[in-house]
């Protein structure tokens, strides 16, 4: 997973004065994991703050959100109340936002923590590729590529509920709910969820997080 490419101090002058941008700096972020083989979790975060410039909203790059109606409507769904039950599946992606590919009009460029250097002591820059936890556009970035991933089993996201996605795969209805990195499935049938399932893999690390809810 390349998550951009490395860019000396004269190519991110260039590169800032050409695009009309400025460095964000990162910060190194560890948690524990217990539960896991990976005892302790490090990665990098950007710091991507407004600090009274324009916000994500008024930039047109907030990220929608999950509404409570349609999870209820999923839920639903899956109980049967407008005619065969549907099975539930939760998915969790991992690293979601760093395996979502920036779109073109993005330039940015991030200054790494200190800890990371070149040999002489030097700062070491980074032209994003990725959509790096932090970013105010990684939610968003998630979002539509998410959209085009599913889209390649016929789900379709909504009008008007933008986290949700629906359609009929190999004949079975066939519901997807996302929350963030979180994903929730409703299938007629065990193939049409094996599909999906197969192809988010292609794209993203992902992990059933129990069978038959």
């Amino acid at each position: 997973m390349k998550a951009g490419v490395i860019l000396s101090e004269q190519k991110k002058e260039e590169f800032c004065k050409l695009h009309g941008v400025k460095p964000i700096t990162c910060r190194w972020v560890t948690n524990e994991k217990p539960e896991s083989d990976e005892g302790v979790r490090a990665r990098i975060v950007v710091k991507d703050i407004a600090r009274g410039s324009a916000t994500a909203r008024s930039l047109a790059i907030s990220s929608p959100t999950l509404s409570v109606e349609s999870l209820r409507m999923v839920l639903g769904a899956a109980c049967g109340i407008w005619g065969a039950e549907l099975s539930l599946h939760a998915i969790d992606v991992s690293q979601a936002f760093m395996n979502s590919p920036l779109r073109d009009k993005e330039r940015i460029v991030l200054r790494m923590p200190l800890s990371i250097s070149t040999t002489s002591g030097e700062p070491i820059f980074l032209e994003a590729h990725k959509a790096l936890n932090g970013l105010r556009v990684a939610n968003l970035t998630w979002s539509v590529f998410l959209k085009d991933i599913v889209s390649k089993v016929g789900l379709s996201c909504s009008t008007t509920e933008p986290c949700l996605y629906g359609g009929v795969i190999d004949g079975s209805p066939t519901l997807l709910l996302c929350y963030v990195d979180d994903l929730l499935i409703a299938s007629s049938s065990d193939k049409a969820f094996h599909r999906v399932f197969k192809e988010l893999s292609k794209h993203v690390k992902v992990r059933e997080m129990a069978e038959d809810l």
